[in-house]
């Protein structure tokens, strides 16, 4: 008789079993981890560059200059504007004639690109404060000195401002106010740098778009702010209001000269009013000038009146006065607190208490009202027209030394 072996399957080992999943489930785990990280890493690496950079540094260098700011000690800032290329910072919202909390202290802006600093004495003259047409090329981070310590300034509300310096011989500045804390953020490390609207002023050298003006000239009369049609005196074949814009197109020209953008409000023929939209206030607005030169003649004046803000210095006045024989520089006149001369007024804008003076201006300037771009506005008040061409060259000539343009 033939036996056959029996067949016995297999034992299994259930702990070795339970060994080689864990040991697989393990491996999984780890390999999740690994690419995780890995693909963080990719992440970061990808998008390090959202964070906005400074001084031509890269994003590493931007962040590291930026953290050096210790902003322990800081002032809210509570308005700014400018006046022509005067740019005035305040700690209070802006009331017309009343003293701010800032006036006689040193504004301070810390170039980050170089740790450079340049200190400004601020002052109650609205073109005597901070020059920004000399500011170099940089990245500043704005303070204000208080008992000897340096506070910078804050924005309770983000401020994003860009301004246009005059173009002086084929250079020109861009000048940005920025106070956002939601700026410097990198999104690639989720951080954020700022929790306040930390005040900063980026110069760079770039031209201004072409509707950028440097200079307005506007010949007066040719209105009819009081109702009749105003052409100034007329006198057989002469008619003043046609005699200025002539003389408007000659100052222009020579301006033009120096390479400076100049507009003219109206040309021959044409009915301006001062206020509304189009308007001579609106013009200056319209096309950012930072200087406006009204030429206008009244008889009853004796030699030539150059007539400027109340508000400000005589520097810009008494640069053209002097280069006219007979000229005089001279303050205008208030009404209380607003200057007395209506197109001096409403093209400062902001700075000057543009719209406050009358229901009318109330009504046709409120593109005005908030301008913080104000126009420094001149009047030149001469007798007559027997030496217009030594006038204009004296008003360029004027115009040239004040901006300080090489011949």
């Amino acid at each position: 008789m033939k036996s056959r072996p029996t067949y016995l399957p297999p034992v299994k080992d259930k702990k070795r079993k339970q060994r080689s999943f864990v040991l697989a489930v393990f491996l999984l785990v780890l390999g999740l981890i690994v690419y995780s990280f890995y693909r963080d890493s990719q992440k970061k690496e990808e998008l390090v560059s959202d964070l906005p950079t400074i001084c031509g540094f890269d994003t590493q260098q931007t962040s590291k200059r930026l953290k050096e700011v210790n902003t322990s000690s800081t002032s809210e800032m509570g308005d700014y504007f400018y006046y022509g290329e005067t740019l005035t910072l305040l700690k209070n919202t802006y009331v017309l004639g009343e003293r701010d909390e800032y006036m006689g202290r040193q504004i301070r802006l810390t170039n980050l690109c170089d740790n450079q600093v340049v200190s400004f004495l601020l002052s109650g003259s609205l073109d005597g404060n901070i020059p920004v047409e000399e500011l170099p090329a940089g990245f500043y981070l704005a303070s204000v000195e208080i008992d000897l310590t340096d506070f910078y300034l804050t924005s309770e509300e983000p401020i994003n401002d860009t301004f246009y310096t005059i173009n002086r011989n084929q250079q020109q500045k861009k000048i940005e106010i920025m106070a956002d804390e939601d700026y410097f953020v990198d999104t690639s490390m989720d951080e954020k740098l700022f929790n306040q609207n930390l005040v900063f002023i980026k110069v760079s050298d770039e031209q201004a778009p072409a509707t950028v003006l440097d200079i307005m000239i506007d010949p007066a009369h040719n209105d009819q702010d009081f109702g009749p049609l105003d052409q100034g005196i007329i006198d057989g074949n002469f008619i003043e209001a046609d005699a200025l814009v002539t003389m408007a197109e000659q100052v222009q020209e020579k301006l033009e000269a120096y390479g400076l953008k100049v507009g003219i409000t109206r040309n021959q023929g044409i009915i301006l009013n001062t206020y509304g939209t189009p308007g001579r206030v609106y013009s200056a607005y319209e096309s950012q000038s930072k200087i406006m030169i009204e030429l206008d003649m009244v008889a009853d004046t004796q030699g030539v009146d150059v007539i400027g803000s109340s508000y400000a210095l005589l520097s810009l006045p008494e640069m053209i006065a002097t280069k006219i024989t007979d000229g005089s520089a001279s303050l205008n006149s208030r009404l209380g607190t607003l200057d007395y001369h209506n197109l001096i007024r409403e093209s400062g804008g902001y700075a000057l208490g543009a719209t406050q003076y009358s229901e009318i201006s109330e009504r046709l300037n409120q593109f005005a009202k908030e301008n913080r771009h104000g126009t420094q506005t001149l009047s030149i008040q001469f007798q007559d027209f027997e030496s217009v061409d030594a006038m204009v060259e004296a008003i360029v000539t004027g115009l040239i030394d004040y901006i300080n343009i090489e011949s």
